[in-house]
C-alpha cells in the first residue's frame, strides 16, 4: 500500500488497474503459445519483439471494457430507478399504517 492506502503492486510499486495485462504460462513457469497469450483481453494492444512482449501503455487506460451507455439509455434507467423507489416507499408507507 502507498501512503494514501491504495494497493500497489510489490514487483513494480504500480497500482494494479495501471499494469499490462499478465503473460499467461503452465505450471512450469513457460509460456503459453500464442493463441493462449491472445485470448488475454489487452493483450492485442501489445507489440511482440522476439520472445518478449513489450507494452507500450496500460492497454486498460485506453479500451473501455464496458461501452458507455447513451443519454438515452441512461434516462431510461434513471426513470425505471425512480419508479422501483416510489414502489418501495408506498409499499413501506403501507406496511407500517401511515
Amino acid at each position: 500500500m502507498d501512503d494514501t492506502g491504495w494497493v500497489l503492486d510489490e514487483a513494480t510499486g504500480v497500482a494494479p488497474h495501471l499494469l499490462p495485462p499478465p503473460l499467461l504460462t503452465d505450471q512450469d513457469l513457460v509460456p503459453l503459445a500464442d493463441e493462449w497469450q491472445n485470448a488475454v483481453p489487452g493483450r492485442d494492444l501489445i507489440r511482440k519483439s522476439g520472445t518478449s512482449f513489450e507494452p507500450f501503455s496500460s492497454p486498460w487506460i485506453a479500451r473501455l471494457v464496458v461501452p458507455p451507455l447513451s443519454l438515452n439509455e441512461r434516462n431510461v434507467w434513471a426513470e425505471v430507478f425512480l419508479l422501483q423507489i416510489g414502489f418501495v416507499q408506498r409499499s413501506v408507507t403501507i406496511l407500517r399504517g401511515y
